[in-house]
């Protein structure tokens, strides 16, 4: 038994020893190179190397060397190797101040950079909103048994080793392919790599992550190496993408849309902040966008732009197009430490400061201007001091910084405009009366200078030449009706007709159809007895609006007043038609066509009495017209109709009873009487009329004379 088991035991290891090379035969480097490995802070020695590249790899194993952890970015030595291919390309700095412009080809990025798991590194805030990108994540725990100790890759020639779970920083550019890899089980045999969402790539050929990846390099951040044993995922270690500020910057050069260039650009910017050439590039882009905001910031926060005038300039443009004049003032007074006797930088500032009222800061930035500007320009910055310095509440410096400038300049019609504001807020009326005169002198093509003037006049009581200097503000805008409105008010508190009736036709020449317009037109020419124009007017007005009872009526008042009977009648029965009953139209119709048209006009008046109209004076215009026809009858029975209507109305009764007096009826006119006393006991010209006649009958009776009218 016992010597069974040696056989067994003896043909065990001749099998593993037969076996150990096949084994790790896939991570065997016949090529690789002698080239240093760059890493993120240690360059590694590499050892001697084979004369003959293409010569076999050496059957001993290699000599120990320190590995890649996540605690260190330091990179091991390399083992000795034959050159790998193909070849890395020339190394990079890690960073640079200024990378070199697009145009011009741009030195080989470092190959590889090892370095421990990724922090969250400190945020920075960008110039423009960051992409999605894939958060790196370690790679996934193994389940228990053998576990990954590290991975040897040759990156661009070179060999690197990575402790399991750190990462290794590739250029996308930079070929690599796995080597090698070690487990801590006492034997390494069905090690497998592979790349984690990549089914189809082989590691252990030479891959580039771009190739791999394609646009995918700019959105995600790492890809993960898995290494399995016998299909169980032991371990594995990060792939980290590392760009250049060169790829943002190629990927802004090719793209078409603005808001792409910009994100690239910005992502280069991260890259290297300090770089002078890319932030301006970003500020001209984010300026192109129509995003002051953003630029400005982005140049706020460059320090070398703090002192550069131009730059600095660029800045107070962008503050002034976001509208962000508090930083502006900022700048400008900066400026101003670098220019400090610049007249543009200090009118700039009193214009801030004017703009955000600050009255203070303004006074003193335009008393330092005017000792600056030459003599001609003095003038303008004294009055805009003297308008500073009346905001600010001190009237009376206004008022002396303004004569100031009058006296400079005692021809420029805005001295006068301000010093008539001045004096006003003072409230010197007449010196404000006074320069506004000055100003209207100075400017008569000012239309507010007139306007002003009016008003000054006006206050003072002096109508007349407020209405002068109105009219000339109207000529000044002729299409303007409000101001020949206001004229037309002003001339009928003047009651100068004429000046009115111009103002009338000169509003009828600018809104020609207006029927306002018509209808006052018309009453004014009615009032200056101008009948046929007025018809003129009132009928166009009637034809704009034939509903309007009183355009209508005075339309009959002009017909009336030109004699056309024929027309004031039909227009009188179309005013009645639908309400027969208006007392005071009935009254001007009768007034006007009694004479001329008696039958048109009682038909008109009995069409009213026909509705029982509780109006006596209706019952009284129908006897009168009877009347001048001679028809007592026709004037007796209106005043019946009348007094049965209006039992109350005693002088309607008063009127009949005469009529029954007048016309003999004694008996009539006694009944009359007694029930108007009946009513009103006290009705004096009621007691008067009964007892005449009352006596007047008794006398006659006893054939005696009565008291009036002597013996029979």
């Amino acid at each position: 038994m016992r010597r069974s088991l040696q056989r067994l035991l003896v043909l065990l290891a001749a099998l593993l020893a037969s076996a150990l090379p096949h084994a790790l035969a896939w991570g065997d480097d016949p090529g690789a190179s002698t080239a240093p490995a760059l890493t993120a802070t240690a360059t590694a020695t590499p050892a001697a190397a084979p004369s003959n590249p293409e010569s076999p790899a050496p059957t001993d194993r290699p000599a120990p060397r320190p590995v890649a952890t996540p605690q260190a970015a330091q990179a091991a030595s390399p083992a000795p190797s034959a050159p790998e291919t193909p070849a890395a390309p020339p190394a990079a700095p890690e960073s640079s101040s200024a990378p070199p412009a697009p145009p011009a080809p741009p030195a080989a990025p470092p190959a590889a950079e090892t370095k421990p798991a990724p922090q969250a590194a400190p945020a920075r805030q960008a110039a423009q909103p960051q992409p999605a990108t894939q958060t790196a994540q370690a790679p996934p725990e193994p389940p228990a048994g053998p576990r990954l100790l590290w991975v040897e890759l040759s990156v661009g020639g070179q060999p690197v080793q990575v402790k399991a779970g750190g990462v290794l920083a590739l250029h996308p550019d930079a070929p690599f392919r796995v080597l090698k890899a070690k487990s801590d089980a006492w034997l390494d045999l069905g090690l497998s790599p592979s790349l984690a969402g990549l089914p189809t790539a082989d590691p252990q050929r030479f891959n580039t992550l771009a190739g791999l990846l394609g646009e995918a390099i700019y959105s995600r951040q790492e890809v993960q190496l898995q290494v399995h044993k016998s299909g169980r995922l032991i371990g594995g270690v990060q792939l980290a993408i590392k760009l250049l500020p060169i790829d943002w910057l190629r990927r802004a050069e090719a793209a078409t849309r603005l808001e792409d260039k910009i994100e690239a650009t910005g992502k280069a910017l991260e890259l290297t902040p300090d770089d002078r050439l890319l932030a301006l590039r970003m500020i001209d882009l984010l300026e192109e966008a129509k995003r002051p905001k953003e630029a400005a910031e982005l140049l706020q926060r460059q320090a070398w732009a703090r002192d550069d005038p131009a730059l600095l300039a660029r800045l107070l443009e962008l503050y002034q197009r976001q509208g962000n004049m508090e930083a502006a003032v900022g700048v400008v007074n900066k400026l101003l430490a670098l220019r400090p006797g610049d007249v543009s930088l200090l009118e700039r500032l009193a214009r801030l400061d004017e703009h955000l009222e600050r009255w203070e800061e303004a006074t003193v930035v335009l008393e330092r201007l005017s000792q600056v500007v030459e003599e001609g320009e003095r003038a303008p910055v004294l009055l805009r001091l003297a308008q500073v310095l009346m905001r600010a509440g001190k009237t009376e410096q206004a008022l002396m910084v303004c004569q100031r400038a009058v006296e400079l300049r005692p021809q420029e019609a805005n001295a006068w405009r301000v010093l008539a504001e001045i004096r006003e807020k003072a409230g010197d009326a007449a010196g404000t009366l006074e320069a506004q005169r000055r100003l209207a002198y100075l400017a008569p093509a000012d239309l507010e200078a007139h306007l002003s003037l009016s008003e000054a006049y006006q206050k003072a009581g002096r109508k007349a030449e407020a209405a002068g200097e109105l009219e000339k503000a109207a000529l000044l805008r002729p299409g303007d009706s409000g101001l020949w409105l206001r004229l037309a008010r002003l001339y009928e508190e003047l009651e100068d007709r004429p000046a009115l009736l111009q103002v009338y036709q000169r509003l009828t020449s600018v809104t020609p159809h207006d029927p306002n317009l018509d209808y006052n037109q018309g009453v004014l020419l009615l009032e200056m007895e101008r009948y046929e124009p007025a018809l003129e007017s009132l009928g166009a007005a009637a034809q704009a609006k034939p509903h309007d009872r009183e355009v209508a009526r005075l339309v009959l008042e002009a017909l009336l007043r030109l004699g056309r009977w024929d027309q004031a009648l039909k227009q009188a029965q179309a005013l009645l038609k639908d309400q027969p009953v208006q007392p005071a139209l009935l009254e001007r119709v009768y007034a006007g066509l009694a004479k001329e048209r008696p039958q048109a006009v009682a038909a008109l008046l009995d069409q009213a009495l026909a509705s029982g109209p509780k109006q006596g004076g209706l019952y009284q215009l129908r006897a009168a017209l009877a009347l001048d026809q001679d028809d007592t009858a026709a004037a007796t029975k209106a005043l019946e109709l009348g007094v049965k209507n209006l039992p109350q109305d005693l002088a309607l009764q008063l009127r009949l009873a005469g009529f029954y007096e007048a016309a003999g009826q004694d008996q009539k006119a006694l009944q009359a009487y007694e029930r108007i006393l009946d009513k009103d006991p006290n009705f004096q010209d009621a007691q008067e009329r009964y007892l005449q006649l009352k006596t007047s009958l008794l006398s006659e009776r006893k054939g005696k004379p009565s008291p009036e009218g002597g013996a029979q």
